[in-house]
């Protein structure tokens, strides 16, 4: 199939669109936003090309571009990136069967910030994936794709709270699979809502036929936050739980100092703090590497893991 030309306005030249094109079409269509740095690190050897076929995407109305606010002395504004009516139809036109592509027109600066965060976890996690080879991303959902039901002990007695997850993913490592919730939180909410997300995860991990329903075995909760010292603060937050509760370890929580789409690998490694049932803080990794097998080896050999 050749590639399409796009015609466009009278001050601009033709653009022939090519398998990258479509590409970061695809991707700011399956992530519903992106920045520059973003697609840069997904699609391209370098920042500068980049951003010049961006612009020409734009130009050319296969993109919409949003202006991403800065402070003030930390450099020019930066762009985002979102699915314009004309990217939707040249995607659809390359697609078969029906569509179900969507087009964000309108975006707040928390959501695009929020949202931002939430892609830049999601892009690591890939390329970490990538790198290692072992673990394949399977059942990616966000937004408002989940939302679970969720009967939960409140001081006033037990009451059905809503969890809608900023996302729910799945690690496939050869047979096995490890679901997760990830929690992006960016230092705006107050903790006492931050313990109720954490009471309502562990209420629905005691709760078997709820998690039986949504066709899952077992789970971790993610909590990203903004800082070491907002994460101590939440970490504290699981000791003070009650005895019913007796699997505050299912929780992991990091800050995004811990990972950065130039050091993408991190995601993979004991980066995430939690609480084991005794209280002891531990460090883990996403995917639990077991431990050491008590079974008796020869002189000379290692542990058999």
């Amino acid at each position: 199939m050749k590639s399409p030309i796009i015609k466009p306005k009278a001050d601009h030249r033709p653009l022939q669109v090519n398998d990258r094109d479509k590409r970061i079409l695809k991707a700011v269509a399956d992530y519903r936003i992106l920045s520059t740095e973003q697609i840069f690190h997904l699609l391209f050897p370098s920042i500068n090309r980049a951003r010049k076929r961006l612009y020409q995407l734009w130009q050319h109305r296969l993109l919409n571009r949003i202006i991403r606010p800065v402070r003030m002395g930390e450099g020019s504004a930066a762009f985002l990136y979102a699915l314009s009516a004309k990217g939707k139809a040249l995607l659809e036109g390359e697609r078969k069967g029906p569509s179900k592509l969507t087009r964000h027109r309108q975006y707040s600066t928390s959501f695009s910030e929020h949202s931002i965060c939430i892609n830049d976890f999601r892009l690591c996690l890939d390329l970490a994936c990538r790198k290692s080879g072992k673990p394949i991303i399977e059942r990616w959902k966000q937004g408002r794709d989940i939302k679970i039901r969720v009967p939960a002990f409140q001081k006033t007695g037990m009451k059905e709270t809503v969890l809608v997850p900023d996302a729910y993913f799945e690690l496939k490592v050869k047979e096995k699979k490890f679901a997760f919730f990830l929690e992006i939180d960016r230092g705006t909410a107050d903790l006492g809502r931050i313990k109720s997300k954490a009471s309502a995860y562990l209420s629905l991990w005691h709760n078997k036929s709820l998690i039986t329903k949504l066709d899952i075995q077992s789970f971790r909760v993610l909590f990203v936050t903004s800082g070491q010292k907002r994460l101590r603060n939440m970490l504290d937050s699981l000791k003070t739980f009650p005895p019913s509760f007796s699997r505050p370890d299912i929780i992991y929580m990091t800050d995004f100092s811990q990972y950065s789409l130039y050091k993408p690998e991190s995601m993979l490694k004991p980066i995430w703090k939690t609480y084991c049932r005794d209280g002891i803080e531990l460090m883990t990794s996403l995917i639990p590497s077991g431990p050491p097998s008590k079974l008796p080896t020869a002189p000379g050999k290692p542990p058999v893991c």
